[in-house]
């Protein structure tokens, strides 16, 4: 299993597209992991770029030359980029196979979201069920109906680990 490290993340497609024909071009392997996050019918992606470990430098090179070339520096930049920080690396930055499976099996499409695991009004806790659902890397759309109530749907393959999250931000208690 190669370790991997995360060079860059944001919102802008065309940076991650030029990024990764910048590592193709300087023979640097590189992964781009979307996520993409559903509001209504409005959808958001966001892209992560991750690297051997052994090229991070480089890659990390690369990401500099090109802020130094449009003359921004990423925590100025609108599209959500973030600075890049030196430091160690921890447990959490090491992308084991199994993660690298779940991410790959993320639902893309809506329409693989069918499992009903909350409804109820949006100010009871959409926001932190959403939230909760992404940082786990769980892909999930609401629905609201001509009532007002909000429904959360996931993947099939999803809803067990989707109603552990609902019922932590519904009771306040950590699975069991």
């Amino acid at each position: 299993m190669d370790r991997e490290r995360e060079v860059w993340k944001g919102n802008n497609r065309k940076t991650c597209v030029w990024l990764c024909m910048q590592f193709r071009e300087h023979g640097l392997a590189s992964r781009v992991v979307q996520h993409g996050e559903t509001f209504g019918r409005q959808s958001e992606k966001s892209y992560l770029i991750l690297v051997p470990e052994k090229d991070f430098d480089k890659a990390r090179d690369a990401v500099a030359k090109y802020e130094e070339r449009t003359n921004t520096r990423s925590e100025q930049l609108s599209d959500g980029l973030e600075p890049l920080v030196e430091a160690p690396v921890w447990k959490e930055d090491v992308v084991s196979m199994e993660e690298r499976e779940r991410s790959a099996q993320v639902a893309l499409d809506e329409a693989d979201m069918t499992a009903e695991v909350w409804s109820g009004q949006a100010e009871d806790g959409l926001w932190m069920i959403k939230m909760s659902l992404k940082e786990l890397e769980i892909g999930c759309r609401a629905h609201t109906a001509t009532d007002g109530k909000v429904s959360v749907f996931v993947a099939l393959r999803d809803e067990r680990a989707a109603q552990d999250v609902v019922r932590e931000v519904r009771d306040g208690s950590p699975p069991e």
